[in-house]
Parts: C-alpha cells; structure tokens; sequence
C-alpha cells in the first residue's frame, strides 16, 4: 500500500514538472518574441530616423539613450528573468489548479498529505490513511486522464513570435546588407556623445604654417590631448580655388595621427578637427627650387683697347677677356628670391652678394686672373629653396700682347762712311692689336779705341708719341744723328722700341734687334767699287723686315729715301765702301806720337785691301 503511495506521489511529481518545464520554455519564446518586437523595434526605429535624417548631436543622444534604456530593460524583462525562472512542485501545482478551475486545492492537498503519510506523519494530519490513499488516488486519475499542457494558452506567446520573427529579420538583413551605415550610425553616436560629453581637448599640430618645395611629400601630424575616440578629421582648403577637402583620420594609441600628401603642388590651409572642435587653422606654402632661366653677359673691354661692349645671351662655361675685363651678368629665375641669401663664390671661398629684385639678379666683376664662380641662389622661402645645381662660369685671363715693329732695312754688319751715317734714314712699321701708343729709337756709338783717341761714348733717343694710339703705325726717322759727332771707328748700336696703350698693366714693349754700323772712312783715289749691295735674298722676304716685305730696287745712301713705288717704302740699298792702296803723307817736323796717330787714321780710312 504504501508503494502504491509514493508510485502515484512520483507520477505526480513528474507530471507537474513537466508542466512547469514547459509553462516555462514558452514563457521564454513569448520574452522573445516580445524582445524582438519592441528592444529591437526601438533600435530599428533609432536607425532608420538617425539614418534617413542624420539627427542633430543632442537630439540623437536623447533618442540613443532613450532606446538602450528601454532595450536593457527588454533584455531584463524579456530575455534574462524567464531564464532565471525555478521549476517547483508546489507552484505549478497552483498554477494547474487555477487553470483549470475545478481542481480547488485538489492537487496541492493530495500531494502534501501523501508526502506526509509517506513520511510517517499521518496521526499529526488528522485524516485516516484511507481517506488519504483515496484522494491521492483520485487526483493521480484525473491529471493522468488531463494533459496539463493544454490548459495553457499558447496564443500570446504565439502572437509576440509572429510579431517579433519580422523585425529581428529586418535588423539581420541591415547588419548583413548595409554594414557600412550600421558602423556609420555607431561612429555618429559616438561624434554626438563626444561633441556633447566630451571635455575641452588640446590640439599640438605639427609642421604648423611651412612651405615646401613643388612636388616634394610633407606630413601633417596631430596630437589630440584629451581624446576619447579614435576618430578625426583634417580639413583642407584651396588657396586659389577655395576648394574645401575634408578626410578622416583615425588617432592612434596615444591620441596621435599623420596624413601624408606625396606631392604638394599648391597652396593650401589645413587644420585637424575632434569631436566638433577644430586645432587653429594653418598654411602651407609651395614653391619651385630656383632655376635661372635666363642669363645675359654684358662684356666691357677695358677702356684703351677702344672695343664696344658686347653682350651674350644664354649660359656660357668660359668667358674670356682681357685684363681689367669687365662683365656685368643680369639674370632672371622661375620664382621670387631672397635677396640677403644669394651670393657668388668664387674659387678660393669669396663671396659676393647678387643685386636681388623679386626674380631677377645682377652682379659685376672683373676679369683680372683665372678664376672660376659659383651662382646660389635661395627662394624667398628660406633654406629650403636652394638651386640644385649652382651656375658656374669658368674666367680666362686673356694677355695682351705687345706691339711689334720691324725695320724696312737691313743694318746688321753694315760699313758706313761717317757723312752716310749722319744723313741716315730709319723706317719703322709698328702695329698691336689696339694701339701704338709711341715708338722710340735709341743709339749708342762707341770707338774700340777710344781708349788711344780720347773718346767718349755717345748715345741719345728719339721718341714719339701719338695723340691718338692707333693700330698698325708706318713712319721713318731722320737726322738721328743730328749734333751728333760720328768719326771712322765708331761702331754705332742702334734699336727700336715700341709701346702700345694698356692703361691695365702698363704698356707692352716691343723691340727690334740691334742695328750695328761700323763707321769708316771715306774712298781714296776712287779706287773700288763706289755701290755695293748687301746680300740680300734674291726673292722671299728681306731679313728683318717681317712677313710680306720684298726687295723693291737700289738707292744710294746718300740720297734722302723718300720716294715710294707701289705704295711702299723703297728699302734703303747700302753701298759698302771699299778703300784703295794709300801711301804715307809727306812732310816733316812730326813727332813719332804724331805719325803714329797719323798712321792709325790712316789705317782706319782703308778697305780690306789697304797697305801700309
């Protein structure tokens, strides 16, 4: 009897767990479906206003914050308590009973009292062990007879799946279909919160207002103190176009960010922004590195060679020029230039400032050695905007050469006869490259007996100078020796000398070789040839002349050689003097000393083939 008891009390048991295991699973579909419908529905309906209007910051942190209050209370509510539900006997043996409606205490008052038999109490119920088997009997009949499940109403809970199941596909399709706008709505709620919640941040921008050079890459770099998210923006705006660029930037770990531009090629403001507020706003500046252009030479030779200036356009390596050469060079670069940092360095470091205006320079020099210059220039944007490669010019030192001037005659080993010498004529043909500034003859006559006869040596000079220095001079000198005593046995050394007009390094000379004149006496007894021609070569040039002088015919020397033919001087022709046989004079009363001066006079007035 009492197995009978505690078989029927388990089947009971089991029963209304059952029932409470099921009451419970679609309370939890019911949470579920009313979840769906109004958690999910108030986020859908946040999404769709936030994504169809773009709220303002504050509405939207309203509308957010009023929607996860109400979802977290729906999480409760709907979806955490039914799981936190216990299965008791006792309870859902009420709740049968209530359901369904006839059972007033039938279930509840069964099992305690079976429970309580079971356990030895039945004198403390005050009911007999009959009565009791007999009602625990009873009521295992009739819910064994009862499905306990149909006495509830599945209806709502069947309802709120029905009305949930479309909204939580609505939001599936969104997260899978349109993520982009689902992480574009999170970063706008978070800008709002930000903008709204969000303390004073401080901004350190980096490079701040610079420039830089056209085609070169720069970076723009954050630090945003303060910040709470990662999400900025770097605002650009065109200089010229006024055109406005905006571009997100994400701040690392430590509230930094960079933005590279790989090639700047015009001017532009930038300034970074953060939650609404934006860093002050700055400049950058780009600009060419300078290049010239164009370059112009004015070249002025020095002043004595008469020469114009002239000018040379485009880059040059070499310029050459003269000594006291002076070269202005004006130019004109791409951009504007700094006038306190363009200079030019010469070979041994010197520099020299450039006359800077805007984009063009000057600068002037002299050419006084070989030399070599360098041209840097700086743009108007600092050190940044040096030339790549600086401009050299190579100088060269140009000399002036002296003058030269020849003789129209021969002199050399020449045998005058005294009176010949003293009416001797010198023609001369001096020419330079800018100017004969003067030609000077000069003579020195000496005796190699001077020592026996008493004589001195006599020298003097003839200079003349021209007003006007011209390039090739042509003229003569007459009675050179004009005061001047020449006897037999001088031996008579004379020279040339011109110079041209350089004013720079002072003028060039140039000179002849020597004319030598060994003075004799004159014929005696007509004997000997009275002309006789130097061995001058039959045809070529005459030595001493220069290129291009001929032998054009004969003269005497005694006859002044002013006559021309063809338009040139006729070269003097010298006739050489040859003495005869000479006998001593007759006479007494001399000395010995006086016939030995005598005798030597005598000597000196013979040819090569006098006797004693």
């Amino acid at each position: 009897m009492m197995d009978k008891l505690n078989n029927q009390l388990k089947e009971l048991d089991g029963a209304l767990a059952s029932f409470g295991r099921f009451r419970k699973r679609w309370r939890i579909f019911d949470g579920f479906g009313r979840f769906f419908f109004w958690g999910l529905g108030a986020v859908l309906t946040w999404f769709l206003l936030d994504w169809a209007f773009e709220l303002p910051a504050w509405p939207l942190v309203i509308l957010f914050s009023s929607v996860f209050v109400f979802t977290l209370r729906a999480v409760w509510k709907w979806l955490i308590k039914p799981q936190l539900h216990f299965v008791t006997i006792d309870n859902e043996a009420v709740v049968a009973e209530q359901l369904h409606g006839e059972m007033d205490n039938l279930i509840i008052g069964s099992m305690q009292l079976g429970h309580e038999v079971l356990d030895g109490n039945d004198v403390a119920t005050g009911y007999s062990l009959k009565l009791i088997l007999a009602l625990v009997e009873e009521t295992h009949h009739k819910l064994k007879n009862l499905k306990l499940t149909s006495l509830i109403d599945l209806r709502p809970a069947k309802r709120a799946l029905l009305r949930g199941l479309p909204v939580l596909i609505c939001v599936l399709g969104i997260c899978i279909f349109a993520q982009q706008a689902v992480i574009e709505r999170v970063k706008r709620v978070k800008d709002a919160f930000a903008k709204v919640f969000q303390p004073p941040v401080d901004f350190e921008i980096m490079p701040g207002d610079r420039a830089v050079v056209r085609g070169r890459s720069i970076h723009l770099n954050a630090f945003v103190d303060g910040a709470w998210r990662t999400e900025a923006v770097l605002v650009m705006t065109d200089k010229k176009t006024g055109e406005m660029k905006t571009v997100p930037v994400k701040l690392n770990g430590d509230d930094r960010t960079t933005y590279t531009i790989t090639e700047a090629d015009q001017d532009f403001t930038y300034k970074f922004g953060y939650a609404g507020k934006f860093s002050p706003e700055y400049t950058i500046l780009v600009d060419d590195l300078p290049v010239i252009k164009a370059i112009n030479y004015e070249i002025t030779a020095p002043a004595y060679t008469g020469r114009p200036m002239r000018m040379m356009t485009g880059k040059v390596e070499k310029i050459k020029g003269l000594m006291g050469t002076g070269v202005l060079v004006s130019f004109a670069a791409n951009t504007r230039l700094d006038p306190d940092n363009c200079f030019v360095q010469w070979r041994d470091g010197t520099k020299n400032k450039i006359d800077i205006s805007g984009r063009f320079g000057s600068f002037q020099f002299q050419i006084h050695e070989n030399n070599k210059l360098k041209i840097h220039l700086m743009g108007h944007y600092g050190k940044d905007f040096l030339i790549e490669k600086p401009v050299t010019i190579i100088t060269e030192l140009v000399p002036d050469n002296p003058p030269t001037i020849h003789t129209t005659s021969r002199w050399k080993g020449v045998e005058l006869t005294a009176a010949q010498v003293t009416g001797l004529q010198l023609g001369y043909l001096a020419t330079d490259d800018y100017g004969v500034q003067d030609v000077e003859q000069n003579f020195t006559i000496k005796n190699e007996f001077s020592g026996v006869l008493g004589l001195k040596d006599r020298k003097g000079k003839t200079k003349r100078t021209l007003k006007i220095p011209r390039d090739r001079v042509k003229n003569k000198f007459s009675n050179i020796f004009h005061g001047v005593s020449v006897n037999a046995g001088d031996k008579v050394t004379m020279m040339l000398t011109a110079r041209d007009n350089n004013s720079e390094t002072g003028p060039g000379i140039g000179k002849t070789t020597e004319i030598v004149i060994n003075v004799v006496g004159k014929p005696i007894g007509g004997y000997g040839p009275s002309k006789i021609t130097p061995d001058w070569p039959d045809k070529g040039e005459l030595p001493g002349l220069g290129p291009g002088s001929k032998r054009v015919g004969t003269q005497d020397l005694l006859q002044m050689p002013d006559g021309k033919q063809n338009g040139t001087e006729k070269p003097v022709v010298i006739t050489r003097i040859i003495g005869g046989n000479i006998t001593r004079p007759q006479g007494g009363g001399s000395s010995s000393s006086q016939d030995a001066e005598s005798d030597f006079r005598t000597l000196m007035t013979m040819g090569k083939n006098a006797t004693l």
